[in-house]
C-alpha cells in the first residue's frame, strides 16, 4: 500500500482531505492523511499552526516530512491567492497572462527546489473556495440557511469565467472575498466541508481542471510502483 501525506494551508484543507480525498484514494490502494503545515515550533507547547507567512515555512515543513518518513509521499494544498512572494519563480509566474501556465511554472519550480522524488506539489487555483462555485445552487443553500438566497449574484460571477478556477485573484474578488461579501456569516472551517460534501468530488473534478489533473496522479500513484 502507498503512504501518502497531504499538507494543506489552513484546518479547513486537513479537513477537506481528510473526510473526502484520504477515503477516496483508498479505493487505489493508497493510504492518507492530512494535517496542517506547522508555521512555528514552541518550546513548551506542541506546533502551532494556521496559514503559510513565508516560503522557507513551507520548505521547512516539506523537507522535515520527506525526512521524517523514509516511505511516504508527500503532497501540499495551498492557495495561489496570497502565496508569499519567496516562491521559486514567483515575479516571473506574476507576469504570465495564463492562469494554467502560471500555476504549472510554480509547481515545476516549487518540484525543482524541494528536489525529491517523493514530493508532489499542488497549488490550487486560484483558491479553496473556487471549489464552491462547482456548484452553486448548493453553496447558496447552505451559506444561506439564516439569511437570503444570493443565487442570483452566483450565477451573475460564474458566467463570466469558463471554469471555478478562473475565478481570480483580486484582494476584493478572489473567491473567499466574494462569498464573504455575499454571506458575511461565512465560517471556512464550518460550511467548507459542509459544502464540499454536498457538491461531491466527482462533481468538482468535472469542473476543476487543475484539480483534476492533481488527484488524476495522486490516484495513479500506485500503478506507478
Amino acid at each position: 500500500m502507498i503512504r501518502l501525506g497531504i499538507i494543506g494551508e489552513g484546518i479547513s484543507e486537513e479537513t477537506f482531505a481528510r473526510e473526502m480525498l484520504c477515503p477516496h484514494l483508498t479505493r487505489y490502494n493508497i493510504f492518507a492523511y492530512s494535517r496542517q503545515i506547522v508555521t512555528s515550533r514552541r518550546v513548551s507547547l506542541p506546533y502551532s499552526k494556521g496559514g503559510i507567512h513565508s516560503y522557507d515555512q513551507v520548505k521547512k515543513d516539506v523537507l522535515k516530512s520527506l525526512r521524517e518518513d523514509a516511505t511516504c509521499i508527500i503532497t501540499t494544498m495551498l492557495d495561489l491567492y496570497a502565496l508569499p512572494t519567496g516562491f521559486p519563480e514567483y515575479e516571473k509566474a506574476n507576469t504570465l497572462s495564463n492562469p494554467y501556465e502560471r500555476i504549472e511554472l510554480l509547481e515545476k519550480s516549487f518540484a525543482a527546489d524541494i528536489s525529491h522524488v517523493r514530493f508532489i506539489p499542488y497549488i490550487q487555483l486560484h483558491e479553496f473556495e473556487a471549489l464552491f462555485f462547482t456548484n452553486i445552487k448548493i453553496s447558496d443553500e447552505i451559506l444561506s440557511l439564516n439569511s437570503s438566497s444570493q443565487l442570483s449574484a452566483l450565477e451573475e460571477i460564474v458566467n463570466k469565467y469558463s471554469n471555478p478556477e478562473l475565478i481570480n485573484k483580486g484582494p476584493q474578488t478572489a473567491p473567499s472575498k466574494r462569498i464573504l461579501q455575499l454571506y458575511p456569516q461565512y465560517q471556512k472551517s464550518v460550511d467548507s466541508i459542509r459544502i464540499l460534501q454536498r457538491i461531491e468530488l466527482h462533481n468538482i473534478r468535472l469542473k476543476c481542471r487543475h484539480f483534476h489533473e492533481w488527484l488524476s496522479k495522486l490516484e495513479s500513484l500506485t500503478s506507478s510502483q
